[in-house]
């Protein structure tokens, strides 16, 4: 069947280009070149997320500590220098003699320093158990003038019971530190605790010479007492 004119007309009509080749060409670069530097774009943004990313990750990410060497070796500086003091200074109180070379390892050092200090509060606290002995004594004497249900007069004129066991120590003393060190545990005493009851043993000494004084009783020299104290 042969087509209609009117037909072929207006299929001409329909595919026949109505826009001049050349514009259309430059607008398939214009298109091409803005479909590029949108690709563009896209995958710089992408690439600046995954950077922001990562710097997140790293953030959040645990921090491994690294070993502080210079705090050991600060550690190790102090040990050292604690125990060229102890031998240096207490000679007399520690029954070995300083070593020529010292450990160069931290567990060295403290083990040596421990050793030390624990010599040194033993030590403290067998002359502390000798001081709470003639303090137990006192504290005795002083309740006996209050309580005395014995009828015991251990305190006058010619004798005091505390007198009597500071003049009469070296027979008890060896007793007494038996009796610390085989106790170690309770005499252990660290110098803090020490220099303390040093002072309050002084504080007590002062304060019954100044009462006695207030009275007006004489306080007997040591030399004195202890010639009472042999009648």
């Amino acid at each position: 069947m042969e087509a209609v004119p009117e037909d072929i007309f207006n299929h001409d009509m329909h595919t026949f280009p109505r826009d001049d080749p050349a514009i259309v060409a430059k607008q398939a670069q214009v298109n091409a070149a803005a479909e590029k530097e949108l690709k563009a774009r896209e995958a710089a943004e992408a690439k600046e997320r995954k950077k922001e990313e990562a710097m997140v990750k790293k953030a959040l990410a645990p921090i491994k500590k690294e070993p502080d060497v210079s705090a050991s070796a600060r550690r190790c500086q102090l040990m050292a220098h604690k125990i060229r003091l102890y031998y240096k200074k207490l000679p007399h109180c520690l029954s070995t003699k300083e070593p020529k070379a010292l450990p160069k390892d931290e567990e060295g050092l403290a083990e040596l320093l421990a050793t030390i200090e624990t010599e040194l509060h033993s030590k403290g606290g067998i002359e502390m158990a000798g001081k709470i002995t003639i303090g137990i004594c006192g504290a005795a004497e002083q309740l006996n003038q209050q309580f005395n249900p014995f009828g015991l007069m251990l305190s006058g004129p010619a004798a005091s019971f505390t007198g009597s066991v500071q003049a009469n120590r070296a027979e008890w003393d060896d007793l007494v530190t038996e009796f610390a060190i085989a106790n170690a545990e309770l005499f252990v005493v660290s110098p803090g605790k020490r220099l303390i009851g040093f002072m309050l043993g002084l504080a007590q000494a002062v304060d019954a010479a100044n009462k006695a004084a207030v009275r007006g009783e004489r306080i007997l020299t040591p030399e004195e007492r202890k010639a009472a104290e042999e009648l």
